[in-house]
């Protein structure tokens, strides 16, 4: 299931992690953190302002939505160098991969380190503008629900977040917040130890 992940000629790494108030970005490497960004961008707030109707979508509230987004994004102001990993965590991208690799029931072995392009994300977009919020938990079932009011900004999200900063492909991790926090708590407790 899913891609084998590509090699990488540099350890950078970038992050997004699309939230329901806010999305987090981080870039830095297996050494240091460079830049952290925490944009009032998240899929609930861009519902509450662009997607409040429960059919599908306009495309002026869509166009209005991507606008919203990217101006967001532009906040963002450093370079993201070639070559660097992107991983994108929460539900977002995890309710992505299992529609696109055909998940049925949800599990973390079938979408961890799963890859989405950018091509594929952009179609399923494309796919869930169209239907309204019943329509994407009739046709996708236990994998989105409770999120099938939300799916389409967190993809418009991903979507021109991949755009923003030309990136082909998004590595899908399971692992998230509480997952780093946890680290962080081990390795400043010298728990857990790092081979360099």
């Amino acid at each position: 299931m899913g891609a084998i992940i590509p090699e990488y000629q540099t350890d950078n790494s970038l992050l997004i992690d699309i939230g329901g108030g806010s999305t987090e970005v981080v870039f830095g490497n297996s050494k240091n953190i460079d830049f952290r960004r925490s944009l009032q961008l998240g899929v609930v707030s861009l519902k509450e302002l662009f997607f409040s109707s429960n059919e599908s979508l306009s495309n002026s509230s869509i166009e209005h939505a991507r606008k919203h987004i990217v101006s967001k994004l532009s906040e963002i102001q450093e370079t993201i160098p070639a070559d660097t990993r992107t991983l994108a965590v929460a539900g977002t991208p995890t309710t992505l991969s299992a529609i696109i690799n055909n998940v049925k029931n949800y599990s973390n072995e079938l979408v961890n380190n799963t890859i989405l392009k950018s091509e594929q994300v952009a179609g399923v977009c494309t796919q869930l503008q169209q239907m309204t919020p019943k329509e994407i938990r009739t046709s996708y079932g236990k994998i989105v629900e409770g999120r099938e009011d939300l799916l389409v900004g967190g993809c418009l999200i991903l979507e021109e977040f991949m755009k923003y900063f030309k990136i082909n492909e998004v590595i899908v991790n399971t692992r998230g917040l509480r997952y780093g926090a946890i680290y962080d708590y081990l390795i400043k407790n010298n728990l857990y130890a790092i081979n360099n």
